[in-house]
């Protein structure tokens, strides 16, 4: 049976080995650097705005970002990323990022 739609918003806990979790880390990442940072850019050069992209664009977008965050996060939590790393990379900064972009932009 489908949940509502609003769950889908509904953080869910994964629990891996740090060793997967690193290897997962090292996969998302990949991605984030490979496609969706250029993927990003491009968008930006277009003058899009990120309130009037489609919910499945922004989510397939800003998925694997999240979640490099969240991985990051928790490495760094468990004692193996260093604080620096949870700083450049983890959600807080993440969220902190999109506060001072859509502060720039006037959008989400």
């Amino acid at each position: 049976m489908s949940q509502p739609e609003n769950d889908d918003w509904k953080p869910i806990a994964v629990t891996l080995p740090a060793r997967y979790s690193i290897a997962v880390l090292a996969l998302v990442d990949r991605g984030v650097t490979e496609t969706i940072a250029p993927k990003l850019k491009d968008l930006r050069k277009q003058g899009a705005q990120p309130k009037k992209l489609p919910n499945e664009l922004k989510a397939a977008l800003m998925g694997p970002v999240f979640a490099r965050g969240e991985i990051v996060k928790a490495l760094h939590v468990a004692g193996i990323m260093t604080p620096e790393a949870n700083m450049e990379f983890g959600t807080d900064a993440l969220m902190a990022l999109v506060k001072r972009d859509q502060n720039e932009h006037g959008d989400a």
